[in-house]
């Protein structure tokens, strides 16, 4: 039995529609309805907020249905703080740490999903917290891992997962929808946005994953999380600025048209917002061609000991607050002290 769970989902996904033109019963849609019902069931329950384990992150208390973003150029450590919030996800509940026992989907959309990095993570999450040894290739078995080549693949892999959860996920809750990166593909549909631009076809990929994300979060409450490329630097500012439409900009100071080719804009407002937007800094100099995730590694022979040398440092900004808070992380390994 492999120690994880890795799926590699490639192929067009259409909705089942039968002759009189209504969906089957197993199709997306019909799934979707029948999922809806048992979330509807299920919000009976009191809201427990989703610790991930990250001191600065905890403190806002994220709940089900919250959207986070993860902004920052490249060596800020966007996958490895995804990799943490994904370990909470899958790890059994238990008093002495911040599990939440559900499944995790994971898009990877640029093919860099370290594996290796990522058990090590659950690892140190797992001694950390004095979590069993004998739940961890359990807990792996709830992490599925989705690699898809455009971003079209990203919104026809979300409208499918109802169907995968009830075939493969039957008796395991929803956790968490991890994009890494959502803009992998930003140039491409850029180029391909101007190539249509002025003809009658709209090419609106984008549109497509938020409103795929948005039912996903109907009718499953998971935590949203998704990584972003830092393309185009506020002026005189820390910050960067949204450069994908329709996604929700909340803190913009400049229209998405002024970055976008017109065809790739979308006049309609999204139609879910972003709870907690976490700008992430450089964690290596501009020039490095270190990447973090491949600085978890054995160290020597010990397979239980790794070699970890930075911080994971950034801001964090609510929509509607005044305020921001710093955001400073030491990935934890399995000799981290508690």
């Amino acid at each position: 039995m492999p120690l994880y769970h890795l799926t590699c989902y490639e192929r067009i996904l259409t909705t089942n529609w039968s002759k009189n033109g209504r969906a089957q019963r197993d199709s997306p849609y019909t799934l979707m309805l029948t999922n809806s019902l048992l979330h509807l069931v299920q919000s009976s329950r009191p809201i427990e907020p989703f610790p991930t384990g990250i001191p600065d992150i905890d403190t806002l208390h994220p709940i089900p249905g919250d959207v986070i973003e993860v902004q920052g150029p490249t060596n800020s450590g966007k996958s490895l703080l995804v990799y943490h919030i994904i370990a909470s996800c899958i790890s059994p509940q238990f008093d002495s740490g911040p599990g939440w026992n559900r499944v995790a989907i994971y898009l990877d959309t640029d093919g860099t999903f370290n594996m290796q990095s990522f058990v090590y993570i659950l690892r140190a999450h797992f001694i950390r917290f004095e979590l069993p040894m004998s739940e961890l290739e359990l807990s792996l078995g709830k992490l599925h891992v989705f690699r898809v080549s455009s971003t079209t693949q990203i919104a026809i892999t979300l409208l499918h997962i109802p169907r995968y959860l009830a075939k493969n996920c039957p008796t395991f809750e929803l956790g968490l929808v991890a994009i890494d990166s959502i803009s992998a593909f930003y140039w491409q549909d850029k180029y391909m946005a101007e190539t249509l631009q002025g003809g009658s076809r709209r090419y609106r990929p984008l549109a497509n994953v938020v409103d795929a994300l948005a039912q996903l979060r109907s009718a499953y409450q998971p935590l949203i999380l998704f990584t972003n490329y830092a393309l185009n630097k506020i002026q005189d500012s820390q910050f960067y600025a949204q450069h994908l439409s329709p996604f929700p900009a909340p803190f913009a100071t400049e229209p998405a048209s002024r970055l976008l080719p017109s065809s790739l804009v979308e006049k309609e407002e999204p139609c879910f917002n972003i709870t907690h937007h976490i700008t992430l800094f450089p964690s290596y100099p501009a020039d490095s061609q270190s990447d973090p995730r491949d600085t978890i590694r054995p160290s020597g022979n010990d397979q239980n000991t790794l070699s970890l040398s930075f911080r994971i440092t950034g801001l964090i900004r609510t929509p509607g607050a005044s305020s921001q808070h710093a955001l400073s992380f030491e990935p934890q390994t399995p000799d981290s002290k508690r």
